[in-house]
């Protein structure tokens, strides 16, 4: 028996919308970065999980793949590289038993919007098989760091 994906994305961005805010509330943010990190994966997880049309998980995934890479590249924050660490992983795993991205998937075939030409133009350049897992082995490489460091 296979999950269906829908139920994934729902955990997997409900969990991030919670320690999201769990981080808010329990003073994990530390810096303006951290912050404006939080803010975006509230947002984006408030914009994938209720709303379900095609433009809203377009613009879901965009912050996605900005949170991600930002956290990747930027953030001091054990936390949040943890936390990085945790969504690469699974985002990885889900496209390897899903044969690929489940928010693409779950977007309808109405292609009758003002995205899509956009979308076809420079969807090549953002393959998350590509781009994924480095994300992860910064992440986990920074992560790593940060702990054994002496602060």
């Amino acid at each position: 028996m296979t999950i269906p994906g829908e139920y994934i994305v729902d955990v997997c961005y409900i969990f991030f919308i919670v320690i999201s805010i769990y981080f808010f509330y329990s003073g994990v943010y530390q810096t303006n970065l951290d912050y404006v990190l939080g803010t975006i994966a509230i947002i984006t997880g408030l914009i994938v999980v209720p709303l379900r049309n095609y433009v809203h998980l377009i613009i879901g995934h965009m912050f996605y793949f900005i949170y991600l890479t930002t956290t990747s590249l930027f953030s001091n924050n054990k936390y949040l590289l943890g936390l990085n660490v945790v969504m690469l992983t699974n985002i990885i795993l889900s496209r390897y038993f899903y044969g690929g991205c489940l928010l693409i998937k779950m977007r309808n075939n109405d292609l009758s919007n003002i995205f899509s030409d956009f979308i076809a133009d420079y969807a090549v350049y953002f393959h998350g098989h590509l781009w994924y897992p480095p994300l992860l082995g910064i992440s986990a490489y920074r992560l790593a760091n940060n702990l054994l460091s002496c602060d």
